[in-house]
């Protein structure tokens, strides 16, 4: 049979076995292809302990089995000195050729080596397309911005300080001072200062509805990931929100985000489903026909109970983060996209100010520069409290509880929408 290790265009035409040796070098390339593989399906290192002896029974005429040697130390050398520097140097090679690129950096906890992890990525324009790359990650201690300042200078002083046009980022303050000093150096060094577009969109957006959020006093963030933390590995409490709820549902609370809050409108609408089945498991506690959770977030659970405009906050809550989450999907892409953020921006602020504003106030605003916060406009500017758009969902919570409603004092639920448009 024909020895089907070998390329295409070296195998004999001959049926019979071929004569030639197998060079180390295809040893060699079978070993870096099964590394590869192994890493790219996230397979442990000690899973590839006795693949030589595997493949040597499996293909007992092949030559490269016959010498295929792949243990995990081998498998860790050939991953750290002989593939990742080589696609290094490729990706540095590309950005090199581009004409302009720009350096991406993010810092977050890297929870298996409990260190700071800091990525490094670039934006190239290679054949008229912009592609962005993975380069390096750097593990670190300290990550303030003096720390975080040498990996990235080094990074822009191997590629060229000439050809560098911007430095991305998110939102955080040690990110802006990196942003002030990484360009101040190179300025000295090339007489050339970085475009500054601002931090990241998207932040600013997750944090803006934070805060509206948080301001408005309703405590649905707490509210949210105290409900999910409630059931989280909590079998008992579990198998007695499902006997009080008997057959009604399956579904428990969803998990809560803490820094990107717009994603977390499934965990607000999950909250809302299951609630009736939560009131039956306080009832049920009550009546000691469960046991009582002692915990913090059970308090806040209970808390909640009494509120009569509940459903309505997070009816309001889901309708506002619907009208900002549209604007995440169409900017959390790799295109450059950087040229519409601020007409999409400020489409977006005019929405949230429809909803407090008369229509002659947001039909004044032409640009950003006719923009002005909630606390610098007249109170003419204003809808009356019983226009103010909450979500048509709330709005017909409401309506059951309007008998109530004077004494609940109504006129905060258009807390949130104006406290996130006053944050842009």
């Amino acid at each position: 049979m024909p020895n089907t290790d070998l390329p295409l265009e070296s195998r004999p035409n001959s049926k019979q076995p071929s004569p030639l040796k197998v060079s180390n070098n295809a040893v060699l390339r079978a070993e870096v292809i099964w590394t590869m593989r192994t890493i790219s399906v996230h397979s442990s290192a000690r899973s590839s302990d006795d693949v030589g002896n595997v493949f040597r029974d499996m293909f007992p005429v092949s030559k490269i089995a016959e010498s295929f040697q792949c243990s995990r130390t081998k498998l860790g050398y050939l991953a750290t000195f002989g593939i990742a520097p080589a696609i290094k140097s490729s990706i540095l090679n590309s950005v090199k050729d581009s004409p302009y690129y720009d350096v991406m950096f993010d810092e977050s906890h890297n929870e298996d080596l409990d260190k700071k992890q800091l990525d490094l990525h670039t934006d190239i324009d290679e054949n008229n397309l912009i592609k962005s790359k993975f380069v390096d990650s750097y593990f670190l201690g300290q990550a303030k911005a003096v720390d975080l300042n040498k990996p990235i200078l080094n990074l822009i002083e191997e590629i060229s300080n000439k050809n560098v046009m911007q430095l991305s980022m998110d939102g955080r303050n040690v990110n802006w001072k990196v942003h002030r000093d990484v360009s101040s150096e190179l300025e000295k060094e090339t007489g050339q200062s970085l475009l500054n577009i601002g931090s990241c969109g998207l932040h600013v957006v997750h944090n803006s509805f934070r805060h509206g959020s948080e301001k408005s006093g309703w405590v649905l963030g707490e509210f949210l990931q105290d409900l999910y933390n409630l059931f989280k590995k909590a079998p008992a409490r579990k198998d007695d929100y499902f006997n009080a709820a008997g057959e009604s549902t399956s579904k428990l609370p969803l998990k809560f985000c803490g820094h990107r809050w717009l994603e977390n409108v499934p965990a607000a609408e999950r909250a809302l489903e299951i609630w009736p089945f939560v009131l039956l498991y306080i009832k049920a506690v009550r009546k000691r026909e469960a046991s009582e959770p002692s915990c913090k977030s059970y308090q806040t659970i209970v808390e909640k109970e009494s509120d009569q405009l509940f459903t309505a906050k997070l009816h309001s809550f889901i309708f506002l983060a619907k009208i900002l989450r549209p604007f995440l999907e169409k900017f959390q892409k790799d295109a450059p996209l950087a040229p519409f953020l601020v007409p999409s921006l400020l489409a977006v602020v005019k929405r949230l100010n429809s909803l407090i504003l008369t229509q002659e106030a947001v039909a004044g605003i032409k640009d950003a520069a006719d923009l002005s916060l909630p606390k610098d406009l007249p109170s003419s500017s204003f809808k009356k409290e019983s226009e103010v758009s909450l979500g048509h969902q709330a709005e017909l919570t409401l309506d059951k509880v309007k008998t109530k409603v004077s004494a609940l004092k109504i006129k905060t639920l258009s807390k949130a929408s104006l406290l996130v448009s006053k944050k842009y």
